[in-house]
């Protein structure tokens, strides 16, 4: 996978429209760094994040009129009940509910559904990653909206669990 300059724009005008000070990015030997005010924190203060492999999808148009939030939405978690559980975002990204505009939604909430059923995906600079559930279970309740931006972990579907 080769990131493309379609992309790197997409992610800078991300950035310059986010409240971010500074963002750095690494991509199969291409590095990224950008700061805001103007200062980059020296390389060997940060550590590298750990990349992880998913399943991509290609790349669909989001709804057209659904926009982004600038900031990542930090969700203050909601009460499990006795026998439910969070599926979590496992990267930061925009929120879809559906393959593609248009299309029916994946899961609603009171669907039941089997451990591997896709819940969502989540969009990256124009990659989709899509987020299978882990468990066997009852969608209870579904906790961000389409076009949403969420930290990884954040808490995006709460299952009862079988």
């Amino acid at each position: 996978m080769s990131i493309k300059n379609e992309e790197i724009k997409s992610l800078l005008t991300f950035f310059e429209k986010s409240d971010w000070q500074e963002l750095r990015l690494e991509v199969e030997g291409l590095k990224i760094a950008v700061s805001k005010n103007g200062s980059l924190a020296t390389a060997a203060a940060t550590a590298p994040l750990p990349v992880t492999s998913a399943a991509v999808m290609p790349a669909a148009a989001p709804p057209a009129t659904a926009t982004p939030a600038a900031k990542p939405v930090l969700l203050a978690p909601a009460e499990l009940a006795a026998g439910q559980v969070y599926l979590r975002a496992p990267s930061l990204g925009v929120v879809w509910g559906q393959s593609k505009p248009g299309a029916p939604p994946f899961v609603q909430e009171g669907q039941l559904i089997e451990a591997g059923a896709p819940l969502c995906l989540i969009e990256v600079m124009k990659l989709f990653t899509q987020v299978n559930s882990n468990v066997k279970g009852k969608v209870v309740r579904r906790l961000v909206a389409d076009g949403e931006m969420v930290e990884h972990d954040a808490p995006l579907f709460i299952i009862a669990v079988d």
